[in-house]
C-alpha cells in the first residue's frame, strides 16, 4: 500500500474540484510531514510518498525501529517502480484533489495503482450535518444522552443575530466543513461584533450555511475509531484521548495504553454508557458508512460537567458522543498504531504537533530537545526520551514529535 499525507482534507472536499490548489500552510504541513503516516501502517511493506528524500540525520534517528514503512519520493520512484506496480492507494483522506494527483503519479511512472473512486454521497459524511444525524441517532437509543447539545445549523445572518441576541449562553458557531479545532467562532449573548458577523458571512458565502450549538463546560477530550471495509461493516478499533488549547485547536494526544484510556474515562463516565454508545454508533456507521466507504472513521467525544448544577461543590458530568465525525485518518489513529506498534512496554508519552513560522527555530528547538532527553530503545521499539516523527530542517515549520 502506498500512504500519502494530505492535512486539510475537508476544505478539499467542500471545494469539490479536482483542481483545488490547497492554501500555501496546508502545502508547508503536507511537505514537512510527509512521513507521518509511516507511524500509523505498522508495515515495512508499505510505502509513503514524500517530496523530499529523508534527511540522513532523521534516518540515523529512527534506524533502531522496525516495522517501519519505507519512503518513496520522485527521485527514488523509478528504482521502486517494481515494487510500487499495482498496489492500492491510502490518503489521509479522500478529495477529488489527491485522486488526480495520484492518477497523475500513476500514469507518468506507468505504476498501474489502486485508486479509491471518488462518491458524491462523500461530500455530506464529511460535513458536520452527518454528525448532527449521528448524534441524533444516539440521543433517540440512549436517552441518557442530553438532547440540548444538538446543533442548530443557519444560512441567513439574520437568524444567527436572533438566535445569539435570545441566548442566555454562550453558543459557539463552527464552519460545517472544518475539523481539529479549527473554524470555531464563540458568540457571547448579546448583540454580534462586526467582527464577529464579517466572519459568520465568510463561513456562508463559501459553505452555504453554519452550525450553531451552546458552548460546554468541556472536562476532557476523547475518540473513538473505526473501520469500515466498504462492503457494509463497521468494526471499532480502538480509544484516543487528546488536548485541545483554550481555542478548542487540537495540541496533542496521550500515548497510553487502551486499559489506562478506559480508566481515567471511567473515573468521568459510566463505562457501560461509554459501550452502549459504542455500539449505537457502530450501527449507525454501518447504516451510513459501511458500503459507500472503507477506511478509518474517528469519532470525537467530549465529557463536559452539568451547567444545571453550577455552583455546586459537585457537578455531576455528562457524554457528548459525536462532537464531530472524521471520514479519514486522525491523529488519534496515528497515536493508537504508534503506541501498539513502537513503544516498549509499560512506556508512556505524549504525541505533538508545533508550529514556527520563523525560520530555524524549530530545527534549534529539535536539537535542544535531543540534548535534553536523548530517545533510548529497547527491543526495536521506543523506551524514553524524544523523537521526532519527520525530519527537522532550517525551513521546516511544522513539527511532529513524542516525548516518552
Amino acid at each position: 500500500m502506498l500512504h500519502y499525507f494530505n492535512p486539510g482534507h475537508e476544505t478539499a472536499v467542500l471545494n469539490a474540484s479536482p483542481h483545488y490548489t490547497p492554501a500555501a500552510n496546508q502545502v508547508k504541513m503536507q511537505r514537512d510531514l510527509a512521513f507521518l503516516p509511516a507511524w500509523y501502517t505498522g508495515s515495512s511493506n508499505d510505502f509513503v510518498w514524500i517530496e523530499d528524500n529523508l534527511t540522513a540525520d532523521f534516518v540515523s534517528s529512527i534506524e533502531p525501529l522496525n516495522h517501519l514503512a519505507k519512503p518513496v519520493s520522485t527521485n527514488d520512484i523509478l528504482k521502486k517502480k517494481h515494487l510500487l506496480s499495482g498496489i492500492e492507494v491510502s490518503p489521509w483522506g479522500i478529495s477529488p484533489q489527491v485522486l488526480k494527483f495520484s492518477k497523475i503519479l500513476s500514469d507518468h511512472h506507468e505504476l498501474n495503482l489502486q485508486l479509491p473512486q471518488w462518491k458524491n454521497e462523500y461530500s455530506e459524511l464529511c460535513s458536520r450535518q452527518t454528525a448532527k444525524k449521528g448524534l441524533e441517532f444516539i440521543i433517540k437509543n440512549q436517552p441518557e444522552i442530553s438532547n440540548d447539545i444538538v446543533p442548530q445549523f443557519f444560512t441567513t445572518i439574520e437568524d444567527i443575530e436572533n438566535a445569539v441576541t435570545s441566548s442566555r449562553v454562550e453558543l459557539l458557531a463552527k464552519a460545517p466543513y472544518s475539523s481539529s479545532g479549527r473554524g470555531l467562532l464563540w458568540l457571547p449573548p448579546g448583540n454580534l461584533h462586526q467582527s464577529e458577523k464579517q466572519i459568520i458571512s465568510g463561513i456562508l458565502k463559501k459553505q452555504s450555511f453554519i452550525s450553531i450549538e451552546k458552548v460546554l463546560d468541556k472536562r476532557t477530550d476523547f475518540a473513538m475509531l473505526f473501520h469500515s471495509d466498504g462492503l457494509g461493516k463497521v468494526e471499532f478499533t480502538g480509544l484516543s484521548l487528546f488536548e485541545t488549547n483554550k481555542k478548542g485547536v487540537y495540541d496533542k494526544n496521550i500515548l497510553i495504553s487502551q486499559d489506562e484510556i478506559q480508566s481515567k474515562l471511567a473515573t468521568c463516565i459510566d463505562a457501560v454508557l461509554l459501550e452502549k454508545v459504542k455500539n449505537t454508533l457502530i450501527q449507525f456507521l454501518n447504516q451510513t458508512f459501511g458500503c459507500v466507504y472503507k477506511g478509518c472513521i474517528g469519532i470525537d467525544m467530549m465529557i463536559y460537567a452539568d451547567s444545571s448544577l453550577r455552583g455546586a461543590k459537585q457537578r455531576s458530568n455528562l457524554l457528548h458522543p459525536c462532537v464531530e465525525i472524521n471520514m479519514r485518518n486522525t491523529m488519534g489513529l496515528l497515536s493508537f498504531k504508534l503506541y501498539q506498534n513502537f513503544f516498549y512496554e509499560n512506556s508512556t508519552g505524549y504525541f505533538k504537533i508545533d508550529f514556527s513560522n520563523k525560520p530555524g527555530e524549530l530545527l534549534q528547538k529539535h536539537r535542544e530537545m535531543q540534548q535534553l532527553y536523548p530517545v533510548e530503545f529497547a527491543n526495536g521499539k521506543i523506551k524514553s526520551g524524544y523523537l521526532s516523527l519527520c525530519p527537522i530542517k532550517d525551513d521546516s515549520k511544522y513539527w511532529a514529535y513524542i516525548k516518552v
